[in-house]
């Protein structure tokens, strides 16, 4: 039934196709947004893994630590999950496909609880980093998933700012490890981290039902409208938007090689390249860095205060900014923003590496600028939490080709990976070569790059349908390229 059903037939009996939909969203807008939540909740525990590194090469430093780590270590224990997130992302190309992302992400709680298990347990370096490791390879094998997710299953005009719970959440796991590392040991907040995101994400996930778009993959029909009527309400048009996602499926129904080799075409590799390098821009603004190696950071800038308190309140900021943003991204648009965040961003990184470029000169000088630093990285969060960050994955959810996410989301997701792990191991031996200062200045070189990024490549997407996104901006008319995509197919 689910493979062979009729086009013209009911998928599901019951459901009226000449209802007013807009009026059913209404009420079912609520299914969107807690099963976003859930969705949501995975990028939490990934962001756990790097608020957790924080307070683990904070407390390996105290005195009486059982774990010693030598200083070429250290960066591994920071860097390490995202190793194992590169290989997730590489496996998840295929299982993606094969499985869909809801089955991927309720069973990659079994693997990260044992992950995060294997921290809290096990004594030693290496125990550390073979749960680090854990944890990334099962996090980076559904991560993309997540943002795929919600842009499937939610609609237009709620879209952008259930896309921006994944990075609000993503805050919200780096605020509870700073505040759980202020209070606990390392050993009991690897067990908490373990436990309670991957208990939410399994018990939403027996709930949920799976994407749309994949079950329509599959020729799954009668389970895909299912699907749609469950997010979207029974009045929904459910048969129609099933037809309209099979038949764009079927225009581009090819093989991984295939589907890859769409790259050469114009329409498909712009949407990536665009991506890509605003992933490598949002790492590479050394945001972060700043979160996973906050502690040291702020030990190595004296300001009087507590470090984990420190952390906590640019961990705080970052989450209320993230909700403010909710309220901006559709009225003032992606470009606006993220060009407003930048700006912000580039002055002040700039001011924090003149702080630490003045006392490294004559500390007396900055005696009473103590407050300068921590104030400083509060502005940057607080303008890099409202654009930068939260409409990166805005983009990356809106931007991709349907009949492609699935497998060029992979691939952008192990590139957002591997940048990310690069500044994480790099970022010790940045401030060794260039000082503190110098470190700060490149972040801030990046950040100025991002404002003219998003001024002249960026495109605006706002209020607009998946679909109207890639015909206003990637295919303006048939092209070569689609008939090359049709001579792709046909191979």
């Amino acid at each position: 039934m689910d493979g062979h059903t009729s086009p013209q037939r009911k998928l599901v009996p019951g459901s009226d196709a000449s209802s007013d939909a807009s009026g059913a969203e209404c009420h079912s807008i609520w299914k969107q947004v807690l099963g976003s939540v859930v969705v949501a909740t995975v990028t939490l525990s990934y962001s756990c893994l790097l608020g957790f590194g924080s307070i683990l090469l904070g407390q390996l430093d105290e005195p009486g630590s059982t774990v010693l780590v030598s200083d070429r270590q250290r960066p591994w224990l920071m860097s390490g999950a995202y190793v194992g997130s590169v290989i997730g992302c590489v496996l998840a190309t295929f299982l993606a496909k094969t499985f869909g992302p809801s089955r991927i992400m309720f069973w990659h709680t079994v693997p990260n609880a044992l992950g995060w298990g294997l921290q809290a347990l096990v004594p030693g370096f290496w125990p550390l980093l073979a749960g680090r490791f854990v944890c990334g390879l099962a996090c980076g094998v559904c991560v993309s998933s997540a943002q795929i997710y919600i842009s499937e299953t939610s609609s237009p005009r709620v879209r952008g700012v259930l896309l921006i719970l994944p990075e609000t959440f993503a805050t919200t796991g780096l605020l509870m490890c700073y505040m759980l590392g202020l209070l606990l040991r390392w050993q009991l907040v690897a067990i908490i981290c373990g436990l309670v995101p991957n208990l939410v994400i399994f018990l939403g996930f027996l709930k949920l039902p799976e994407s749309p778009t994949w079950l329509v993959s599959k020729h799954r029909l009668a389970p895909a409208a299912r699907s749609l009527l469950f997010f979207h309400g029974s009045r929904f048009e459910a048969d129609a938007q099933v037809q309209q996602i099979l038949a764009g499926l079927e225009q581009t129904k090819m093989s991984v090689r295939q589907t890859l080799g769409l790259m050469r075409h114009a329409d498909y590799l712009r949407p990536v390249l665009i991506i890509a390098l605003q992933m490598t821009i949002l790492n590479f603004s050394g945001i972060n860095a700043m979160f996973g190696y906050a502690v040291v950071i702020f030990k190595l800038a004296r300001t009087g205060i507590n470090a984990y308190q420190c952390a906590m309140v640019l961990a705080a900021v970052r989450l209320l900014c993230n909700l403010f943003s909710t309220s901006l991204i559709d009225r003032l648009g992606r470009r606006a923003l993220i060009s407003i965040s930048g700006a912000f961003c580039t002055i002040s990184l700039a001011v924090i590496g003149a702080y630490f470029f003045v006392r490294q000169q004559d500390e007396e000088l900055v005696q009473d600028l103590h407050w300068l630093p921590l104030a400083s990285m509060i502005v940057t969060i607080s303008s890099y939490s409202v654009g930068i960050g939260p409409i990166s994955w805005v983009i990356f959810g809106e931007m991709l080709p349907s009949s492609v996410r699935e497998l060029y989301g992979s691939i952008i997701i192990i590139f957002w990976s591997v940048t990310l792990f690069t500044i994480l191991q790099v970022f010790p031996d940045l401030t060794r070569l260039l000082g503190n200062h110098g470190t700060f200045w490149l972040f801030s070189g990046v950040c100025a790059l991002q404002v003219l990024f998003a001024c002249f490549v960026i495109p605006e997407t706002r209020l607009r349908t998946l679909e109207d996104i890639q015909h206003e901006h990637f295919v303006a008319k048939k092209t070569e390229a689609e008939r090359g995509v049709a001579r792709t197919a046909a191979l």
